[in-house]
Order: C-alpha cells, then structure tokens, then sequence
C-alpha cells in the first residue's frame, strides 16, 4: 500500500478523475437521453439522496478518519469501532428512508417537483454505509479500496448501469430504481474487502460510544451543513423555477465544481496525516505539510480556473446550445471555488487539531446565510441568484477558516515559497488567454490550448521545487 503522502493523494486523484467523470457522465447521458426538464427533476432527487446519506452516517465517516489511526494498533478497540461504524447507519439510514419516503409522498413531494424523490431516498443507508466504509479506508490509508468503494461503487457503477437503460429507453423512474439498485454494490466491495484484512464484525462493543458519538455528531453537523451550503441552491431552485433551469444549472454546477480535483485528493489523505502529527504534537511539521499542500493545491486550481473561465464558451457548448444560459452563474461558481483552493485543506485542518465545534459553527452560519441568500436572490434572479448565493457562502467559508486556524493553532499557509511557483502560473494562464485570442472556438483549439499550458505549467513548476517542497511531498507519512 502506498505510505507517502503523494504516493497516496495521486491514487486518490486518479480515483477523484474517474469519479468526477462518471458524475459528469451521468449528467450528459440524462441531458442527452431526458433532456433539460428530466435532469433537473434528477439533479433535486439526488441532492435530496446525497443530504439524508450525510445525516444518516452520523459523521462517522469522518470520525473514523480520526480513530482508526488512534486504535490501530489495539485490535479489539479498532474491531470494536468498525462495528459501530457500520451499525448505526444502517439502522438509523434505515428508519430515515421511510420517514423520507412517507413525506415525499404527500404534499413535501410536490413541494420539491420530483415524483421520483421518494424512491431515490430509499438508497439512503447505502449511500451513508458507502461513505462509512470508505472513511474507514481511509483511516488506514487505504487509499485504493477507498477509491474502489467511493469511485467506482458509488460513482462508477451508477453511471454504467444507468447508461444501459437509458439505451434501451429507459424513461426516467427505471432510471431512478436502477440507481436505487446499483448502491448495494460499493457497499459489498466494502464488507468484502474489510474481510480481507481480517477485520470482523463485533456484537460485543467495549468502546467509549459517548466521546466517539460527541466527535461524530460534530463533524455530522459540520459535513450536513457544507452539503447544504453546497446543495440548497438546488432545493430552493426546485420551488421557484423549472426543472429545465434547474438542469442548465446543474450543468454549470458541476463543471465548475471540476476545480475541486487538487483539493478533494488531497483532502482524502490529509485527515489522516493532520490527525496522527497533530496527537503527537508536531505541530512544526504539520504546518509545513500545510503550506506546500496549499501552495501546490492553489496553483493547480489558479491554473484551472483560468482555463474554465477563458474557454467557458466550448465548454457549455458540449451539452448543447439549451445551456449557453449557464455561462454567467458558470463563471461565478468558478470564482468560489478558486478561493477554495487557495485555502487548501483548511477545513479538516480545523477538525483534526480539536477545533470541530468551530467549524461546526462556521458551516451553520454559513449555510443559513446561503439559505437567506437563495430564497432572497432565486425568486428574483434565477440561477444566476443561486451562483451568487452559493459561490459567496462558499468564498466566505473558507476565508473564516483560514484566519480561525491561524488565530487558534498558529498555523499560516502563505509564504514566499509562494513566489516561486509564480512564473508557473503566469506562464500557463498566457499560454490559455493566447490560444483563446488566436485559435478558433473550437473544442479541439481549447483542448490543445489546455495541454500546452500544462505541460508549460509542469516543466516551470517541476524547476520551482525546493528542497522543503521535495521533502516533504517524499518523505511525510
């Protein structure tokens, strides 16, 4: 198993690649099979899925990122943690998914304008098991069976099963149950591949439930309201507008949120390392670990965002000409998620040095402030009112992370380092805005111009590496 910090951010990265294709994949088979309407009726089902997943693992996803490092080494306490981790989403997932499914039902199902709703909540202790189980990969480092449950399960396997139904003229509630269906598949790679590390199921816990539930419900409360920070703009939407508008923004949604690459890799190995050198008070080193993954993370997402906003035109362009409309609240949603990645992994930083109630409290201010935003801006502006709504809680998010671990760790990411990979980043966003002024605007002229400024972007930021830079990206277990 790879041990090192890149060796494990570049397999999750590979996996974060695939991933993102299956879901931009399942998003251009339902706007080219169903059209606009369907996919927008889809996109709310499926945040609604993706919200009760959240609540239903009660945060044990991310509590297991923090113990499995701790219990590693004390089998009985680590067999005893994995039982409880697998337990209580499936039976709290459970009872969700029909008090859901009632709801959704009667005049909640109306409210939210899919029919469809209501059966795709049913996966609901899947999804937060599948999440469960790859948290507890990735509390071992195991970033390849992480990736194979998170990638492939849950993104993957959809993808593949919905695309051979939609073929055969699936209409949009076939499509649902056969999603509903495919979920049971990341969920036994899971068990399957625990069993094969000799980890069994215990009925006997000897676990201290209490300080593991407090962390958990924590981080569930702080993960549940990043979602809504991320997601309420699709509910709010379904109340106000069509689900064709909802579909063209979905379309923006999700191909701005392609900047996301460099962190969420990253992100799915960070919690681990912050956790184990935080406990044993490394605090130096963890800063250092910060700095460069923030340096290297804000520059590929600088980079890519330059690409997206000078080529958005080709970009929307791919789905069709229904989601030219998009380009404004495209454009936004790239913005905030360029101060996303300059923040780096500042989010789990705060988790994992003790600081959970502080983000727990910045995500609920956050995502009420959203919620204000959405239903004051969407009524009047549209999907352009959610791009702003959402891309300004998320900008304002990250900024008050940032400043909080700096006042409560002392803790700081920027540096003159950052000078140096400066020229990489200039020299790649000229190589794009050239190709953008003299190429046609094709989809060929914006891939090429991409791959130059790629490989531009590599070689310059490749001769900026210092020693720390390389230390610390070979060494840092």
């Amino acid at each position: 198993m790879k041990d090192t910090l890149t060796g494990l951010a570049s397999i999750s990265f590979v996996g974060k690649i695939i991933g993102r294709l299956c879901e931009y994949g399942l998003t251009a088979l339902l706007a080219y099979f169903l059209g606009a309407s369907s996919l927008g009726s889809f996109t709310v089902a499926l945040v609604i899925l993706r919200i009760s997943g959240m609540v239903s693992r009660v945060g044990l996803d991310v509590a297991a990122q923090k113990y499995v490092p701790i219990y590693r080494h004390d089998p009985d306490s680590l067999q005893d943690l994995i039982s409880f981790c697998i337990a209580l989403p499936v039976i709290f997932g459970g009872i969700l998914s029909v008090i859901l499914f009632v709801l959704l039902s009667g005049p909640l199902g109306s409210v939210l304008s899919s029919s469809t709703t209501k059966y795709l909540v049913l996966a609901t202790p899947l999804l937060g098991l599948s999440y469960v189980l790859e948290g507890i990969f990735r509390g071992f480092k195991d970033i390849e069976n992480a990736v194979l449950i998170r990638e492939i399960g849950i993104s993957g396997i959809p993808v593949i099963v919905v695309s051979i139904v939609l073929a055969l003229g699936g209409e949009i509630f076939i499509t649902t149950i056969v999603y509903v269906l495919s979920l049971i598949v990341p969920v036994l790679i899971g068990i399957v591949r625990l069993e094969s590390l000799n980890l069994n199921i215990s009925t006997d816990l000897d676990l201290d439930v209490i300080g593991l539930l407090k962390f958990s419900l924590q981080a569930s409360i702080e993960g549940s309201m990043s979602m809504v920070t991320s997601w309420i703009d699709i509910l709010v939407l379904g109340m106000f507008v069509s689900s064709a508008k909802i579909g063209v923004y979905q379309v923006a949604f999700q191909t701005a949120f392609l900047l996301a690459f460099a962190l969420v890799s990253v992100n799915s190995v960070f919690p681990a390392v912050a956790s184990e050198l935080y406990s044993e008070n490394r605090l130096s080193e963890l800063n250092n670990i910060y700095s460069v993954i923030t340096k290297w993370v804000g520059s590929v997402t600088l980079l890519g965002g330059a690409f997206l906003i000078l080529f958005a035109d080709e970009i929307l362009s791919i789905f069709g000409t229904e989601f030219n409309s998009a380009l404004t609240p495209f454009i936004l949603l790239v913005l905030s998620q360029l101060v996303a990645g300059l923040a780096g992994p500042v989010g789990y930083l705060l988790i994992m040095t003790g600081n959970e109630r502080i983000q727990m409290i910045n995500s609920i201010i956050t995502a009420v402030l959203n919620l204000i935003l959405n239903f004051a801006l969407i009524p009047r502006f549209g999907i352009i009112g959610a791009a702003i709504s959402t891309g300004f809680s998320i900008a304002l998010v990250n900024v008050l992370r940032v400043i909080e671990v700096r006042y409560y760790q002392g803790l700081w990411p920027y540096g003159r380092d950052l000078l140096r990979i400066l020229p990489a980043i200039i020299g790649g966003v000229v190589i794009l805005y050239v190709g953008r002024r003299i190429g046609p605007p094709t989809v060929i002229s914006m891939l090429l111009s991409g791959l130059v400024s790629g490989i531009l972007f590599l070689i310059l930021s490749v001769l900026s590496m210092n020693e720390k830079d390389q230390k610390l990206l070979s060494s840092i277990r």
